[in-house]
């Protein structure tokens, strides 16, 4: 169990939102030792069950980390304020039920709808011997809008970056690729290319 001392000036820094946001980076940073079966915050030396008056549960388990489960890990998108994350997030699986990349893209796109106005639509996926292959309807260029603003292109720069993770965590291809209509499709100019290559073991600043 990892201990974290937090000062209890902490709780007046911010709304609910921003102390989560914290809490949520310091338990993400700390889950990436596979030693550490959960994380108890201590306020000023003391402990309590919750922090500010939101009610914030100060002690966190990894169940996955126990016997007899069966954990993957994904990266959501997530907006806080004016700052945008991604949030590692383990998912528990119990029994044998495979996890299929349909259902990890699913989960990014459930999680972008609270960023986007509009998410973009899945064709299908196809995972080839060392490229997964991601197929599109023309409802992804709207993600990349033509001489979009610093936030649009931060936002698509998001998106692909949760999918380039989720599915490089749980799969062993090394390459992402994007196509349109079953077409290689390039974004305009000023966005990060769309034939990505997954390099192994991931090293993230969650913030963008």
């Amino acid at each position: 169990i990892a201990i974290i001392d937090l000062p209890a000036e902490l709780s007046k820094l911010g709304g609910a939102s921003q102390i989560t946001g914290i809490l949520n980076s310091l338990i993400s940073t700390i889950s990436q030792f596979p030693y550490v079966q959960g994380i108890r915050f201590l306020l000023s030396g003391e402990e309590n069950a919750t922090f500010g008056a939101a009610g914030l549960s100060l002690d966190r388990t990894f169940p996955s980390r126990f016997p007899g489960k069966n954990a993957r890990l994904v990266y959501l998108p997530y907006r806080s304020g004016e700052q945008y994350y991604l949030l590692p997030r383990e998912i528990i699986q119990l029994g044998h039920k495979p996890f299929t990349p349909e259902e990890m893209v699913n989960m990014v796109l459930k999680e972008s709808r609270l960023l986007f106005d509009e998410v973009p639509e899945l064709a299908s996926i196809e995972l080839q011997e060392n490229c997964i292959v991601l197929d599109w309807t023309p409802s992804i260029k709207k993600l990349f809008p033509l001489g979009g603003n610093p936030e649009q292109k931060a936002l698509a720069a998001l998106f692909v970056d949760a999918l380039l993770l989720t599915l490089g965590e749980n799969l062993p291809q090394d390459r992402m690729v994007f196509q349109v209509e079953g077409k290689t499709w390039w974004p305009p100019a000023g966005y990060s290319m769309l034939n990505l290559e997954i390099s192994r073991p991931f090293y993230i600043n969650p913030e963008q």
